[in-house]
This record gives C-alpha cells, structure tokens and sequence, in this order.
C-alpha cells in the first residue's frame, strides 16, 4: 500500500513550474493511476486510501481512488456519495483536464438523483462557480431513488424536496449563466411535478412558475403555455398567484411598449423586489424591444436602421431610441450575444445603414445541416441506454405488465396510449407521496 500512495502523493508538484511544465506531468501521473488501476491491490487498498488523499490538492489520484471504490462495491452507498460529492466541489480543474476520461465515468453515475445533487448545486450557485458544475448540472436525471423497479443496495435518502429543490436550483444556475432554453427546461421540471393530492402545490412550485414565465419571455418572446400535465391543483394556484407575472406577459406580447411599461409600475418594484424576481423582470423590459426587433425577420430580409428605430420601443421609455447610433448599439450587442443572426451593413455611397437578417434555419448550409444532423444522431445515441434502462424498469413492474394485460382485453379500435393510462391508474411512486406547504 506504501508504494502505490507514494505514487498517488507524487503529483502535483511542490510549485515553480511553468504552465506547460504542470500540464505535462499531470498528463504524466494520469497515466501511472490508470496503470495501477489495472491492479488487483488497488481496489483492495482503495477505500482506505481515499481517507489519505486530498481531492482537492490530489485530484486525479482521488478520481482513480473513487473509480476503484465504486467499482469493487467495497464503501457504503452513502459514504461513497459523500466522497463523490466531495470530490466534485473541491476537485482542482487543472489536473481534472488530463484525466477527462476517467472524470467522465464519475459523472455517468450521477443519472440517479440523489440527495448529494442538492449540495453540490447549491454549492456551486452560492459560490458563483456554476461554470464548473456543468457537466453535472446539463445531465439529465433518470432514476429517482425509492422508485419501483430500480435496484437499490441502500435505502432511499432522497425526499420530494430534494427533487424540488434540485431542479429550481438548476434553473437558477442557468438563469446566471442565462441560459434560457435550460432554465426553462429545468423550471418546467419543477411546475410540472406529481403529487398524489392533484389539488395540492407547494411555494417552490409556485416561485418556480413565475420565474418560468420571465425565463419563457426571454427566451421565446411569448409567455409559455403551462403544460398539459401539469396537475389541477398547481394550475389554480399559479393562475391566482401568478397573476401579475401573467399580466406582465400579456402585455409583452403587446405591439406597444406602454402597455407593459405600465403593467410594471402598476404592480410595482417592491413585489418583484420580494420574490427575487425584480433582476429578471428588468431584462424582461430590455428585451421587448429586442423581441420586436426579431419578429422583423418575418418580414423583412434587410431594413435600415433608421426604420428599426421608427418600429421599435424601448419598454423602459415607451418611446422608440433617441438615435440611429443607439440602434446600432443594440443590434451589436444582439449579435455579440448570439441573440440575433445578421449583420449591419454601410453602402460605399454613404447612405443609410441597414441590418441585413441571416438566412432562415431552412436555408443554412450544407455543412451546418451536416453538423445538426451529427449533433442530433449523438443524442440519439446518448438516448439509447437510457431507453433501455426504462423498458428493463417498465417490464419488471408489475402494475405496467397489469396495464397491458387487462388493456389486451378490451375491444376497440385506434391507438391506446398504454404509459399514459399506466401513469394515469397506478399510484404514485413513493418519490411523489410528500406534499409540501413550502420550503
């Protein structure tokens, strides 16, 4: 054991090294652990030697360390989730970068929710480091501890809060980085939650809802419509509590920036200020004239910018920029912020400048439609396992293979949706039994 932790200890180096010098030797080491990896001794040495490695100064070693544990199911559950968790908030990036394989093995463990995902992002949204959690943050959660037909070693320590909990952080992690589509993906996972009272919905939901529509606003230009799914209870409390942010959206979509200019100081600063949404709100007012501008493509292919500044308001103002150069100043901003797809031209003959708007997504090159279509594939292909793994949990169930029996009884025609109606007629998993006032 000795000589495999003195191997461990060896990098990284006491300091004076250049950057290439650091890179190099962390290559190096990373090299060495995943040849003692191969090592019987290592997984029988590695629990104990997880004890004695900082995984904040001996990042890959304790990578390598954490791997072996895992692998030869010699730690607890909860310990080795508690050492996950502590390597993913103090692991050193610099050496993380050599070993991306072997980090890549960790993270695909982490499609199980669990209630170490609650830390972490917590973690990283406090200390403003989301940048680093993102592998983790843009995975998709799966498997829900405590669920029928998932394999478990340990018993569940996972609640409906956590769940909550997780995915509202989530999205606020991406409206930091704003992110929208993924906030929005990850806020919708919160309002659309299951409950077994159907008239039940707790304050997380509904603080979820409200940012929702601000992040729907941004990202679309349109309020997003809740989705169908979404239980009865939770649609009536978001109708009465969401009022104001309702109306904010309702008047975005208007023509005109008074109406929304209005809409805003009538419900006033101080409610948004008390819901923690006021910083949200104001880019809700800056983007309206934004938005205005982007639902020119739909008519124009190119117009100046003199014109752009005669259509368009400001919704802070309720009245159109003071001048062309403003215009342009927001236009530059749009496309340096990949928001808009175009780009200001100026004749040689000194007239007027104009914003020529990109190509439709339906007239894009080959090339960018080759790169799609790889993008796409890929995700297919990530999906592939995951399908799997829910038809291997779907035909060990015994309420799903009850569904299906007494559905093959039945006489009609047209297409049955059987995981609807299973999700429909058998009770909720034990995840969705907690119904919460608030957090």
């Amino acid at each position: 054991m000795d000589q495999i932790a003195s191997v461990l200890l060896n990098f990284p180096p006491a300091g004076g090294v250049s950057d290439e010098e650091y890179y190099k030797a962390a290559k190096i080491h990373s090299q060495e652990v995943q040849k003692l990896a191969v090592s019987p001794k290592f997984k029988d040495f590695a629990p104990q030697l997880l004890d004695h490695v900082n995984p904040s100064v001996n990042s890959i070693s304790y990578l390598g360390l954490l791997i072996a544990a895992h692998n030869a199911n010699t730690v607890p559950l909860p310990d080795l989730l508690t050492k996950i968790t502590t390597f993913l908030t103090t692991f050193d990036s610099r050496q993380i970068r050599c070993a991306g394989k072997l980090f890549s093995i960790v993270l695909d463990w982490l499609t199980i929710l669990t209630s170490h995902h609650v830390s972490l992002v917590k973690f990283a949204y406090a200390t403003d480091k989301v940048g680093h959690a993102l592998p983790l943050l843009e995975k998709d959660i799966v498997f829900y501890p405590g669920v029928k037909g998932l394999n478990e070693t340990q018993p569940p320590q996972l609640t409906s809060t956590d769940a909550l909990q997780y995915d509202f952080l989530r999205g606020l992690c991406f409206i930091q980085r704003r992110e929208w589509g993924r906030a929005l993906d990850a806020l919708e996972r919160v309002i659309t939650y299951p409950t077994r009272d159907s008239h039940a919905c707790s304050k997380i939901m509904v603080e979820a809802h409200n940012k929702w529509i601000l992040v729907g606003l941004l990202h679309t230009g349109k309020t997003p419509t809740v989705p169908i799914i979404t239980s009865i209870g939770a649609q009536k409390a978001f109708a009465t509590l969401g009022k104001p942010y309702h109306a904010l959206g309702k008047a975005f979509e208007e023509t005109t920036a008074a109406k929304l200019k209005a809409e805003f100081e009538t419900t006033g600063p101080q409610l948004f200020s008390e819901e923690n949404n006021f910083n949200l709100v104001r880019l809700v007012l800056q983007h309206y004239q934004r938005w205005q501008i982007l639902n020119l493509r739909g008519v124009y292919t190119k117009i100046s910018l003199e014109q752009l500044r005669a259509q368009t308001q400001s919704a802070e103002t309720a009245a159109p920029l003071a001048s062309e150069a403003d215009v342009e100043k927001l236009l530059l901003q749009m496309i340096d912020e990949r928001m808009l797809a175009g780009r200001i031209e100026r004749p040689a003959d000194g007239g007027a400048a104009y914003l020529v708007f990109a190509p439709a997504d339906d007239e894009i090159s080959e090339a960018q439609f080759a790169r799609e279509m790889a993008v796409r594939q890929q995700r297919l292909v990530d999906l592939a396992p995951v399908v799997r793994a829910m038809n291997d949990r779907l035909g060990s169930s015994k309420d799903y293979i009850k569904i299906l029996v007494n559905q093959s009884k039945r006489e009609g025609n047209g297409r049955r949706d059987y995981e609807a109606q299973f999700l429909d007629q058998t009770e909720d998993e034990d995840l969705m039994s907690e119904v919460m006032s608030g957090l």
